[in-house]
Protein backbone atom coordinates (compact mmCIF):
# COMPACT_ATOMS: atom_id res chain seq x y z
CA UNK A 1 0.00 0.00 0.00
CA UNK A 2 1.13 3.54 -0.61
CA UNK A 3 0.08 6.89 0.83
CA UNK A 4 -2.90 7.29 -1.48
CA UNK A 5 -4.20 3.77 -0.79
CA UNK A 6 -4.12 4.47 2.96
CA UNK A 7 -5.94 7.78 2.52
CA UNK A 8 -8.57 6.19 0.24
CA UNK A 9 -9.08 3.34 2.68
CA UNK A 10 -9.46 5.67 5.68
CA UNK A 11 -11.91 7.87 3.75
CA UNK A 12 -13.97 4.79 2.90
CA UNK A 13 -13.86 3.32 6.42
CA UNK A 14 -14.62 6.39 8.51
CA UNK A 15 -17.80 8.40 8.39
CA UNK A 16 -16.82 11.10 10.89
CA UNK A 17 -15.10 14.06 9.19
CA UNK A 18 -12.76 14.73 12.15
CA UNK A 19 -11.59 11.11 12.24
CA UNK A 20 -10.96 11.10 8.48
CA UNK A 21 -8.97 14.32 8.84
CA UNK A 22 -6.97 12.94 11.77
CA UNK A 23 -6.03 9.77 9.89
CA UNK A 24 -5.16 11.72 6.73
CA UNK A 25 -2.90 14.04 8.76
CA UNK A 26 -1.14 11.06 10.35
CA UNK A 27 -0.62 9.41 6.97
CA UNK A 28 0.71 12.65 5.45
CA UNK A 29 3.04 13.18 8.40
CA UNK A 30 4.44 9.65 8.15
CA UNK A 31 5.26 10.02 4.45
CA UNK A 32 6.72 13.50 5.02
CA UNK A 33 9.05 12.14 7.71
CA UNK A 34 9.87 9.07 5.64
CA UNK A 35 11.08 11.27 2.78
CA UNK A 36 13.27 13.38 5.07
CA UNK A 37 16.78 12.30 5.98
CA UNK A 38 16.60 8.78 7.48
CA UNK A 39 17.47 8.31 11.12
CA UNK A 40 20.61 6.27 11.47
CA UNK A 41 22.16 4.65 14.48
CA UNK A 42 25.62 3.51 15.38
CA UNK A 43 24.64 0.12 16.77
CA UNK A 44 26.24 -3.03 15.46
CA UNK A 45 24.78 -6.53 15.82
CA UNK A 46 25.54 -7.68 19.35
CA UNK A 47 25.74 -4.17 20.85
CA UNK A 48 23.53 -3.22 23.78
CA UNK A 49 20.63 -1.06 22.65
CA UNK A 50 20.03 1.70 25.20
CA UNK A 51 16.47 2.89 25.78
CA UNK A 52 16.06 6.24 27.47
CA UNK A 53 13.18 7.23 29.70
CA UNK A 54 10.33 8.35 27.47
CA UNK A 55 11.23 6.18 24.46
CA UNK A 56 8.33 4.35 22.84
CA UNK A 57 8.36 0.64 22.04
CA UNK A 58 5.95 -1.21 19.83
CA UNK A 59 5.60 -4.95 19.72
CA UNK A 60 4.52 -6.87 16.69
CA UNK A 61 3.17 -10.25 15.79
CA UNK A 62 4.97 -10.11 12.46
CA UNK A 63 7.39 -12.89 11.75
CA UNK A 64 11.02 -11.78 11.25
CA UNK A 65 10.78 -12.22 7.47
CA UNK A 66 8.11 -9.49 7.42
CA UNK A 67 9.90 -6.89 9.58
CA UNK A 68 10.69 -4.92 6.43
CA UNK A 69 6.97 -4.02 6.27
CA UNK A 70 7.50 -1.77 9.28
CA UNK A 71 10.40 0.10 7.69
CA UNK A 72 8.48 0.43 4.42
CA UNK A 73 5.01 1.30 5.76
CA UNK A 74 5.56 2.33 9.36
CA UNK A 75 3.64 0.81 12.21
CA UNK A 76 0.18 0.32 10.79
CA UNK A 77 -2.81 -1.35 12.36
CA UNK A 78 -3.57 -4.66 10.67
CA UNK A 79 -7.14 -3.37 10.24
CA UNK A 80 -5.93 -1.38 7.23
CA UNK A 81 -5.01 -4.58 5.43
CA UNK A 82 -8.27 -6.40 6.13
CA UNK A 83 -11.39 -6.12 3.99
CA UNK A 84 -13.38 -5.19 7.10
CA UNK A 85 -12.28 -4.28 10.64
CA UNK A 86 -12.37 -7.19 13.09
CA UNK A 87 -15.39 -7.07 15.36
CA UNK A 88 -13.59 -8.84 18.21
CA UNK A 89 -10.79 -6.25 18.30
CA UNK A 90 -11.04 -3.91 21.30
CA UNK A 91 -9.33 -0.99 19.56
CA UNK A 92 -9.63 -0.99 15.80
CA UNK A 93 -7.14 1.03 13.76
CA UNK A 94 -4.86 1.53 16.76
CA UNK A 95 -1.20 0.65 17.19
CA UNK A 96 -0.25 0.53 20.85
CA UNK A 97 3.09 1.50 22.36
CA UNK A 98 4.80 1.19 25.71
CA UNK A 99 6.55 4.17 27.24
CA UNK A 100 9.95 3.30 28.69
CA UNK A 101 9.93 4.43 32.34
CA UNK A 102 13.67 4.29 33.02
CA UNK A 103 17.01 4.26 31.24
CA UNK A 104 17.54 0.59 30.50
CA UNK A 105 19.03 -1.71 27.88
CA UNK A 106 16.59 -3.34 25.49
CA UNK A 107 17.67 -6.76 26.75
CA UNK A 108 17.00 -5.75 30.38
CA UNK A 109 13.66 -4.22 29.41
CA UNK A 110 12.53 -7.45 27.76
CA UNK A 111 13.74 -9.57 30.70
CA UNK A 112 11.99 -7.31 33.21
CA UNK A 113 8.72 -6.50 31.49
CA UNK A 114 8.07 -9.77 29.65
CA UNK A 115 7.42 -11.39 33.00
CA UNK A 116 4.45 -10.84 35.26
CA UNK A 117 2.93 -8.25 37.54
CA UNK A 118 2.22 -9.43 41.07
CA UNK A 119 -0.66 -7.43 42.50
CA UNK A 120 -0.91 -7.37 46.26
CA UNK A 121 -3.83 -6.39 48.49
CA UNK A 122 -4.22 -6.52 52.20
CA UNK A 123 -7.40 -8.04 53.63
CA UNK A 124 -9.06 -4.62 53.87
CA UNK A 125 -8.85 -4.52 50.06
CA UNK A 126 -6.21 -1.80 49.98
CA UNK A 127 -4.08 -2.19 46.86
CA UNK A 128 -0.40 -2.27 47.63
CA UNK A 129 2.47 -1.48 45.26
CA UNK A 130 2.42 -3.85 42.26
CA UNK A 131 5.63 -5.79 41.68
CA UNK A 132 6.81 -6.15 38.09
CA UNK A 133 9.12 -9.11 37.95
CA UNK A 134 10.82 -11.40 35.47
CA UNK A 135 9.60 -14.98 35.34
CA UNK A 136 12.66 -16.28 37.15
CA UNK A 137 11.91 -14.06 40.17
CA UNK A 138 8.22 -14.93 40.77
CA UNK A 139 8.84 -17.44 43.53
CA UNK A 140 11.26 -15.24 45.47
CA UNK A 141 8.88 -12.26 45.24
CA UNK A 142 5.98 -14.33 46.57
CA UNK A 143 8.14 -15.77 49.35
CA UNK A 144 9.24 -12.25 50.25
CA UNK A 145 5.61 -11.43 51.08
CA UNK A 146 5.80 -13.84 54.04
CA UNK A 147 7.62 -11.08 55.91
CA UNK A 148 4.29 -9.31 56.14
CA UNK A 149 2.44 -12.29 57.58
CA UNK A 150 -0.33 -14.19 55.87
CA UNK A 151 -2.58 -11.20 55.44
CA UNK A 152 -1.96 -10.71 51.72
CA UNK A 153 -3.99 -11.52 48.65
CA UNK A 154 -1.82 -12.14 45.62
CA UNK A 155 -2.93 -11.98 42.01
CA UNK A 156 -0.43 -12.61 39.18
CA UNK A 157 -0.99 -11.35 35.65
CA UNK A 158 1.07 -11.81 32.51
CA UNK A 159 2.42 -8.46 31.40
CA UNK A 160 1.05 -7.18 28.13
CA UNK A 161 4.57 -6.71 26.77
CA UNK A 162 5.06 -10.48 27.03
CA UNK A 163 2.34 -10.96 24.44
CA UNK A 164 3.97 -8.73 21.84
CA UNK A 165 7.71 -8.47 22.49
CA UNK A 166 9.96 -11.44 21.73
CA UNK A 167 11.38 -13.07 24.84
CA UNK A 168 13.10 -16.36 25.59
CA UNK A 169 10.91 -17.14 28.60
CA UNK A 170 7.64 -17.46 26.70
CA UNK A 171 9.04 -18.62 23.39
CA UNK A 172 9.85 -16.76 20.19
CA UNK A 173 7.22 -14.27 19.09
CA UNK A 174 5.42 -14.44 22.41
Amino acid sequence: MDKYNFIQKSNKLFKDKKIKEMFTNQIELFYEIKQSKPITHKYKIGDDVILNKGHYLHGTRLTPDKYSYVSDLGIVSSDFFADKPRKDNKKNFVSEFWVVKEKITLNSFINKYCGVTINLRDYSGKILEPIICPLNEIEQNILKQREYGNRRIINIEQNMEARYLPCDSWGVGC
